[in-house]
Protein backbone atom coordinates (compact mmCIF):
# COMPACT_ATOMS: atom_id res chain seq x y z
CA UNK A 1 0.00 0.00 0.00
CA UNK A 2 1.35 3.33 -1.06
CA UNK A 3 1.78 5.96 1.80
CA UNK A 4 1.14 9.58 1.10
CA UNK A 5 2.94 12.55 2.81
CA UNK A 6 -0.08 14.33 4.93
CA UNK A 7 -0.07 18.14 4.84
CA UNK A 8 0.96 18.36 8.52
CA UNK A 9 4.56 16.89 7.64
CA UNK A 10 5.05 19.50 4.91
CA UNK A 11 4.37 22.21 7.39
CA UNK A 12 7.00 20.64 9.87
CA UNK A 13 9.37 20.37 7.16
CA UNK A 14 9.25 24.43 6.21
CA UNK A 15 9.84 24.86 9.54
CA UNK A 16 13.13 22.86 10.09
CA UNK A 17 14.28 24.37 6.99
CA UNK A 18 13.88 27.65 7.48
CA UNK A 19 15.51 27.01 11.61
CA UNK A 20 18.83 25.38 9.77
CA UNK A 21 18.85 28.51 7.29
CA UNK A 22 18.59 31.27 10.22
CA UNK A 23 21.77 29.19 12.17
CA UNK A 24 24.13 31.75 10.25
CA UNK A 25 26.39 34.31 11.95
CA UNK A 26 24.47 37.85 11.98
CA UNK A 27 25.41 41.08 9.70
CA UNK A 28 28.41 43.09 12.27
CA UNK A 29 27.42 46.73 12.52
CA UNK A 30 30.07 49.09 12.31
CA UNK A 31 30.15 52.20 14.32
CA UNK A 32 31.27 55.33 11.92
CA UNK A 33 34.01 57.98 13.44
CA UNK A 34 31.56 60.95 14.75
CA UNK A 35 32.62 64.60 13.87
CA UNK A 36 30.97 68.02 15.22
CA UNK A 37 31.74 71.80 14.91
CA UNK A 38 31.41 73.26 18.81
CA UNK A 39 29.33 76.03 19.77
CA UNK A 40 31.92 78.72 21.17
CA UNK A 41 32.12 81.76 21.49
CA UNK A 42 34.84 83.31 18.76
CA UNK A 43 33.84 80.16 16.58
CA UNK A 44 31.55 79.25 13.98
CA UNK A 45 29.35 76.14 14.01
CA UNK A 46 26.16 77.33 11.93
CA UNK A 47 26.07 78.81 8.23
CA UNK A 48 26.92 82.21 8.53
CA UNK A 49 27.72 85.56 6.95
CA UNK A 50 30.92 87.02 7.45
CA UNK A 51 32.85 90.36 5.55
CA UNK A 52 36.52 90.37 5.56
CA UNK A 53 37.26 87.88 8.50
CA UNK A 54 38.70 84.74 8.33
CA UNK A 55 36.75 81.55 9.09
CA UNK A 56 37.35 79.92 12.66
CA UNK A 57 35.68 76.55 13.61
CA UNK A 58 36.22 74.70 16.35
CA UNK A 59 36.16 70.98 15.10
CA UNK A 60 35.62 68.01 17.92
CA UNK A 61 35.86 64.44 16.09
CA UNK A 62 36.09 60.96 17.83
CA UNK A 63 37.03 57.18 16.67
CA UNK A 64 34.22 54.80 16.33
CA UNK A 65 34.59 51.18 16.18
CA UNK A 66 37.71 51.57 14.51
CA UNK A 67 40.47 54.80 15.05
CA UNK A 68 40.21 57.54 12.42
CA UNK A 69 42.77 58.26 9.56
CA UNK A 70 42.39 61.81 8.53
CA UNK A 71 40.36 64.88 8.56
CA UNK A 72 39.19 66.29 5.32
CA UNK A 73 38.82 69.54 4.55
CA UNK A 74 36.29 71.06 1.17
CA UNK A 75 35.15 73.65 -0.14
CA UNK A 76 32.06 72.68 -2.52
CA UNK A 77 33.27 69.38 -3.05
CA UNK A 78 36.71 69.43 -3.53
CA UNK A 79 39.45 69.50 -1.11
CA UNK A 80 40.95 72.74 -0.10
CA UNK A 81 44.64 73.75 -0.69
CA UNK A 82 46.75 73.86 2.41
CA UNK A 83 48.11 76.59 2.33
CA UNK A 84 44.19 77.82 3.51
CA UNK A 85 44.54 76.31 6.31
CA UNK A 86 46.41 76.98 9.88
CA UNK A 87 45.37 74.23 12.78
CA UNK A 88 45.91 74.68 16.54
CA UNK A 89 48.08 77.88 15.27
CA UNK A 90 50.42 75.72 12.80
CA UNK A 91 50.78 75.39 9.26
CA UNK A 92 48.54 72.59 7.29
CA UNK A 93 50.64 70.29 5.44
CA UNK A 94 47.71 68.89 3.66
CA UNK A 95 44.05 69.83 2.56
CA UNK A 96 43.56 65.86 4.60
CA UNK A 97 46.07 65.41 7.06
CA UNK A 98 46.57 62.12 8.28
CA UNK A 99 46.19 61.47 12.34
CA UNK A 100 48.71 60.64 14.27
CA UNK A 101 48.70 59.29 18.50
CA UNK A 102 46.05 60.30 20.62
CA UNK A 103 44.38 62.35 17.36
CA UNK A 104 43.70 58.73 16.16
CA UNK A 105 40.81 58.48 19.10
CA UNK A 106 40.15 62.11 19.76
CA UNK A 107 40.72 65.30 18.96
CA UNK A 108 39.63 68.87 19.42
CA UNK A 109 40.76 71.16 16.44
CA UNK A 110 41.03 75.42 16.27
CA UNK A 111 41.18 75.54 12.41
CA UNK A 112 41.67 78.71 10.40
CA UNK A 113 40.67 79.20 6.82
CA UNK A 114 40.84 81.73 4.35
CA UNK A 115 38.11 82.18 3.04
CA UNK A 116 36.60 82.17 -0.73
CA UNK A 117 36.55 85.92 -2.34
CA UNK A 118 33.07 86.19 -2.80
CA UNK A 119 29.47 85.06 -2.63
CA UNK A 120 28.71 81.81 -1.14
CA UNK A 121 30.14 78.09 -0.57
CA UNK A 122 29.96 75.56 1.69
CA UNK A 123 32.57 74.00 3.67
CA UNK A 124 32.28 70.05 4.69
CA UNK A 125 34.74 68.91 7.46
CA UNK A 126 34.89 64.95 7.19
CA UNK A 127 36.38 62.31 9.30
CA UNK A 128 37.34 58.96 8.22
CA UNK A 129 38.60 56.05 9.73
CA UNK A 130 40.93 53.20 8.93
CA UNK A 131 37.96 51.00 7.51
CA UNK A 132 36.80 53.61 5.25
CA UNK A 133 33.89 55.13 7.64
CA UNK A 134 33.39 58.80 7.14
CA UNK A 135 31.03 61.06 8.77
CA UNK A 136 30.68 65.21 8.01
CA UNK A 137 29.74 68.30 9.10
CA UNK A 138 29.04 71.29 6.86
CA UNK A 139 28.07 74.92 6.86
CA UNK A 140 27.57 77.59 4.64
CA UNK A 141 29.39 80.56 4.40
CA UNK A 142 28.38 83.73 2.54
CA UNK A 143 31.17 86.49 1.65
CA UNK A 144 29.80 90.16 2.03
CA UNK A 145 32.87 92.15 1.98
CA UNK A 146 33.21 95.37 3.58
CA UNK A 147 32.43 97.88 0.33
CA UNK A 148 35.16 101.26 -0.03
CA UNK A 149 34.46 104.21 1.25
CA UNK A 150 34.14 107.84 -0.06
CA UNK A 151 33.20 110.68 1.91
CA UNK A 152 33.76 114.60 1.27
CA UNK A 153 35.86 115.43 4.31
CA UNK A 154 34.86 119.00 4.62
CA UNK A 155 31.17 118.05 4.52
CA UNK A 156 30.35 119.87 1.05
CA UNK A 157 28.21 117.91 -1.34
CA UNK A 158 26.29 121.09 -2.17
CA UNK A 159 28.77 122.76 -5.35
CA UNK A 160 28.09 125.97 -7.11
CA UNK A 161 30.31 128.43 -9.38
CA UNK A 162 29.62 130.84 -12.46
CA UNK A 163 28.06 129.06 -15.52
CA UNK A 164 30.78 126.96 -17.36
CA UNK A 165 33.38 127.03 -14.93
CA UNK A 166 35.58 124.80 -12.36
CA UNK A 167 34.03 123.99 -9.42
CA UNK A 168 35.41 121.15 -6.92
CA UNK A 169 34.80 118.91 -4.00
CA UNK A 170 37.27 117.10 -1.77
CA UNK A 171 37.36 113.68 -1.48
CA UNK A 172 38.39 110.45 0.63
CA UNK A 173 38.70 107.27 -0.77
CA UNK A 174 39.16 104.07 1.18
CA UNK A 175 39.06 100.50 0.77
CA UNK A 176 38.68 99.23 4.26
CA UNK A 177 38.61 95.55 3.19
CA UNK A 178 42.43 96.10 1.77
CA UNK A 179 40.70 95.24 -1.70
CA UNK A 180 42.28 97.47 -4.41
CA UNK A 181 40.15 100.37 -5.24
CA UNK A 182 40.19 100.32 -9.56
CA UNK A 183 37.38 103.00 -10.97
CA UNK A 184 36.18 106.46 -10.03
CA UNK A 185 32.96 107.59 -11.99
CA UNK A 186 30.17 110.03 -12.11
CA UNK A 187 26.86 109.45 -12.77
CA UNK A 188 24.04 111.24 -14.47
CA UNK A 189 20.26 109.82 -14.63
CA UNK A 190 21.64 106.31 -14.27
CA UNK A 191 24.49 106.28 -16.87
CA UNK A 192 28.04 107.41 -16.74
CA UNK A 193 28.24 111.39 -17.17
CA UNK A 194 29.37 112.60 -20.88
CA UNK A 195 30.71 115.08 -21.94
CA UNK A 196 34.47 116.10 -22.06
CA UNK A 197 36.42 118.45 -20.37
CA UNK A 198 34.06 118.56 -17.73
CA UNK A 199 35.23 116.61 -15.33
CA UNK A 200 39.47 115.96 -13.60
CA UNK A 201 40.70 114.23 -10.94
CA UNK A 202 43.59 115.22 -9.26
CA UNK A 203 44.92 118.57 -7.69
CA UNK A 204 45.73 121.76 -9.40
CA UNK A 205 48.88 121.25 -10.73
CA UNK A 206 48.29 117.70 -12.32
CA UNK A 207 44.63 117.20 -12.93
CA UNK A 208 43.69 114.05 -15.13
CA UNK A 209 40.94 115.19 -17.54
CA UNK A 210 38.13 112.01 -17.84
CA UNK A 211 34.90 111.36 -19.52
CA UNK A 212 32.24 109.49 -17.21
CA UNK A 213 34.66 107.19 -15.54
CA UNK A 214 38.80 107.29 -14.75
CA UNK A 215 40.51 103.99 -13.86
CA UNK A 216 42.78 104.84 -10.98
CA UNK A 217 46.15 104.85 -11.10
CA UNK A 218 48.17 102.68 -8.74
CA UNK A 219 49.32 105.02 -5.84
CA UNK A 220 45.68 105.73 -5.42
CA UNK A 221 44.15 102.00 -5.41
CA UNK A 222 44.78 101.90 -1.99
CA UNK A 223 43.01 104.97 -1.32
CA UNK A 224 43.31 109.07 -1.82
CA UNK A 225 42.73 112.20 -0.78
CA UNK A 226 42.25 114.23 -4.07
CA UNK A 227 39.70 116.52 -5.71
CA UNK A 228 37.33 116.43 -8.08
CA UNK A 229 37.01 118.88 -10.76
CA UNK A 230 33.18 119.71 -12.14
CA UNK A 231 33.04 122.57 -14.97
CA UNK A 232 29.19 123.67 -14.40
CA UNK A 233 26.51 123.79 -17.09
CA UNK A 234 26.97 126.79 -19.15
CA UNK A 235 23.73 128.08 -18.41
CA UNK A 236 23.00 130.44 -14.88
CA UNK A 237 20.53 128.77 -12.85
CA UNK A 238 21.04 125.45 -14.00
CA UNK A 239 21.26 122.32 -11.15
CA UNK A 240 23.00 118.98 -11.83
CA UNK A 241 22.52 116.01 -9.54
CA UNK A 242 24.89 113.69 -9.91
CA UNK A 243 26.49 110.71 -7.92
CA UNK A 244 30.18 110.37 -7.62
CA UNK A 245 31.18 106.31 -7.67
CA UNK A 246 34.22 104.42 -6.41
CA UNK A 247 34.57 101.05 -7.12
CA UNK A 248 36.70 98.40 -5.80
CA UNK A 249 38.09 95.09 -7.89
CA UNK A 250 35.30 93.36 -6.51
CA UNK A 251 32.74 95.31 -8.28
CA UNK A 252 31.70 96.59 -4.78
CA UNK A 253 30.93 100.47 -4.90
CA UNK A 254 30.66 103.48 -2.66
CA UNK A 255 28.40 106.42 -3.80
CA UNK A 256 28.07 110.28 -2.96
CA UNK A 257 25.24 112.09 -4.11
CA UNK A 258 26.45 115.85 -5.22
CA UNK A 259 24.27 118.93 -6.41
CA UNK A 260 26.11 121.27 -8.48
CA UNK A 261 24.55 124.36 -10.03
CA UNK A 262 25.74 127.11 -12.37
CA UNK A 263 25.33 129.67 -9.79
CA UNK A 264 26.14 133.40 -9.81
CA UNK A 265 24.59 137.18 -9.31
CA UNK A 266 23.81 138.11 -12.90
CA UNK A 267 25.65 141.19 -14.25
CA UNK A 268 24.00 144.66 -13.41
CA UNK A 269 25.56 146.33 -16.36
CA UNK A 270 27.45 145.56 -19.90
CA UNK A 271 28.07 148.39 -21.86
CA UNK A 272 31.13 150.64 -23.29
CA UNK A 273 32.04 153.60 -22.21
CA UNK A 274 34.46 156.45 -23.60
CA UNK A 275 37.19 158.04 -21.20
CA UNK A 276 38.82 161.11 -23.24
CA UNK A 277 42.42 162.98 -22.23
CA UNK A 278 41.86 164.78 -19.45
CA UNK A 279 43.63 167.41 -21.28
CA UNK A 280 41.23 167.98 -24.06
CA UNK A 281 37.96 169.64 -24.04
CA UNK A 282 36.55 171.06 -20.53
CA UNK A 283 35.23 168.50 -18.28
CA UNK A 284 36.56 165.82 -19.46
CA UNK A 285 39.18 162.65 -18.35
CA UNK A 286 36.91 161.09 -16.01
CA UNK A 287 34.60 157.84 -16.79
CA UNK A 288 31.80 156.55 -14.61
CA UNK A 289 31.81 152.80 -14.66
CA UNK A 290 28.90 152.79 -13.39
CA UNK A 291 26.86 154.33 -16.24
CA UNK A 292 29.37 154.42 -19.09
CA UNK A 293 29.27 158.23 -19.06
CA UNK A 294 32.39 159.87 -20.10
CA UNK A 295 31.54 163.30 -20.32
CA UNK A 296 32.52 164.33 -16.59
CA UNK A 297 35.79 166.16 -15.30
CA UNK A 298 38.75 163.41 -13.61
CA UNK A 299 37.69 165.15 -10.62
CA UNK A 300 34.22 164.27 -10.72
CA UNK A 301 33.08 162.42 -7.75
CA UNK A 302 30.88 159.98 -10.36
CA UNK A 303 34.31 159.08 -11.77
CA UNK A 304 35.79 155.26 -10.97
CA UNK A 305 38.94 156.03 -13.38
CA UNK A 306 40.59 158.85 -14.81
CA UNK A 307 43.19 159.90 -17.31
CA UNK A 308 46.46 161.01 -16.43
CA UNK A 309 46.66 163.96 -19.27
CA UNK A 310 49.62 165.00 -21.18
CA UNK A 311 53.33 165.23 -20.42
CA UNK A 312 53.84 169.19 -20.80
CA UNK A 313 57.87 168.43 -21.85
CA UNK A 314 56.65 166.77 -24.93
CA UNK A 315 55.89 167.79 -28.79
CA UNK A 316 51.86 167.76 -28.87
CA UNK A 317 51.71 165.10 -31.30
CA UNK A 318 53.29 162.92 -28.82
CA UNK A 319 52.52 164.48 -24.80
CA UNK A 320 49.66 162.64 -24.23
CA UNK A 321 50.91 160.21 -21.53
CA UNK A 322 48.03 157.36 -22.33
CA UNK A 323 47.56 155.91 -18.52
CA UNK A 324 44.67 155.76 -16.22
CA UNK A 325 44.45 155.92 -12.55
CA UNK A 326 41.34 155.22 -9.92
CA UNK A 327 39.64 158.29 -8.88
CA UNK A 328 37.74 159.06 -5.70
CA UNK A 329 39.47 156.34 -4.01
CA UNK A 330 39.06 153.67 -6.24
CA UNK A 331 41.87 150.48 -6.41
CA UNK A 332 42.36 150.07 -10.30
CA UNK A 333 44.56 146.75 -11.17
CA UNK A 334 46.03 144.73 -13.98
CA UNK A 335 44.84 141.20 -15.21
CA UNK A 336 47.65 139.94 -16.78
CA UNK A 337 47.02 136.95 -19.44
CA UNK A 338 49.38 134.84 -16.91
CA UNK A 339 47.31 135.25 -14.25
CA UNK A 340 43.61 134.55 -15.78
CA UNK A 341 41.21 132.60 -14.28
CA UNK A 342 40.65 128.76 -15.49
CA UNK A 343 38.64 129.40 -18.36
CA UNK A 344 38.62 133.02 -18.84
CA UNK A 345 36.75 134.97 -21.25
CA UNK A 346 36.13 138.27 -21.29
CA UNK A 347 33.14 138.40 -23.61
CA UNK A 348 31.18 135.01 -21.73
CA UNK A 349 31.08 137.12 -18.48
CA UNK A 350 27.84 136.23 -16.66
CA UNK A 351 28.57 137.03 -13.08
CA UNK A 352 29.52 139.60 -10.60
CA UNK A 353 31.86 136.73 -9.32
CA UNK A 354 33.58 135.96 -12.20
CA UNK A 355 34.30 140.17 -12.42
CA UNK A 356 35.55 139.31 -8.73
CA UNK A 357 37.69 136.38 -9.60
CA UNK A 358 39.82 138.35 -12.53
CA UNK A 359 39.78 141.27 -10.01
CA UNK A 360 40.98 138.71 -7.29
CA UNK A 361 43.59 137.76 -9.98
CA UNK A 362 44.68 141.02 -10.75
CA UNK A 363 47.86 143.06 -10.10
CA UNK A 364 46.97 146.23 -7.80
CA UNK A 365 48.82 149.22 -9.55
CA UNK A 366 50.43 152.01 -7.19
CA UNK A 367 49.93 154.85 -8.72
CA UNK A 368 48.70 155.21 -12.53
CA UNK A 369 49.29 152.14 -14.77
CA UNK A 370 51.66 151.94 -17.79
CA UNK A 371 50.89 152.98 -20.93
CA UNK A 372 47.38 151.90 -22.01
CA UNK A 373 47.19 149.91 -25.19
CA UNK A 374 44.29 147.88 -26.65
CA UNK A 375 43.28 144.12 -25.15
CA UNK A 376 44.41 145.65 -22.00
CA UNK A 377 42.11 144.66 -18.82
CA UNK A 378 41.66 146.11 -15.69
CA UNK A 379 40.00 145.32 -12.57
CA UNK A 380 38.40 148.20 -10.62
CA UNK A 381 37.27 147.75 -7.09
CA UNK A 382 34.85 150.92 -5.93
CA UNK A 383 35.36 150.47 -1.69
CA UNK A 384 32.42 153.28 -1.31
CA UNK A 385 29.98 151.34 -3.12
CA UNK A 386 31.44 147.63 -2.46
CA UNK A 387 31.76 146.85 -6.39
CA UNK A 388 33.93 145.33 -8.48
CA UNK A 389 34.30 146.02 -12.23
CA UNK A 390 35.74 144.63 -15.37
CA UNK A 391 37.09 146.75 -18.02
CA UNK A 392 38.88 145.76 -20.74
CA UNK A 393 40.59 148.30 -24.09
CA UNK A 394 38.44 147.94 -26.91
CA UNK A 395 40.36 150.84 -28.63
CA UNK A 396 42.78 153.78 -28.23
CA UNK A 397 42.24 156.47 -30.61
CA UNK A 398 45.47 158.83 -30.72
CA UNK A 399 45.28 162.45 -32.14
CA UNK A 400 48.23 164.77 -33.26
CA UNK A 401 47.18 168.03 -33.83
CA UNK A 402 45.23 168.18 -30.87
CA UNK A 403 44.33 166.50 -26.82
CA UNK A 404 41.38 164.85 -28.25
CA UNK A 405 42.63 161.80 -27.27
CA UNK A 406 40.63 158.61 -26.50
CA UNK A 407 40.10 155.43 -24.78
CA UNK A 408 37.14 153.11 -25.57
CA UNK A 409 36.12 150.66 -22.59
CA UNK A 410 33.71 147.34 -22.45
CA UNK A 411 33.05 147.58 -18.55
CA UNK A 412 30.89 144.83 -16.90
CA UNK A 413 29.96 144.87 -13.47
Amino acid sequence: MKTLFRLPNLFLLAVAIFAFSSCGEDDTFVIPPSIELLSEAGFLSGDATIGDENIIVKISASAGDNPMQAIDFQQDGARMDASRLTIDGAAATSGAPLLLGDDKNALTWEVEITPHADGVADYTFIASDESGETSSVTITITIEKTPPTLTAPNGITDLSAAPGKLTSISLDGMNPSGEALSRLSVWEDGVEATGTDRFFFGDNSSSIEFEGGIDLEEADQNGFSKSLFIRTNATLGTVENLTIQLTDVNGQEANLAITVEAKGTALEFTANGVLLNASGPQNQGGLDLDTGNGNINSTDMDAEIKDEGIDLGMPNATNWKQQISGANGTVIALLEPGNFPEGFDFDALSTKEEVRAAYDASTAIAAASDKVVTGDIFGVYNAAADRYYLIRVANVMLTTDDNDDEYTFDIRW
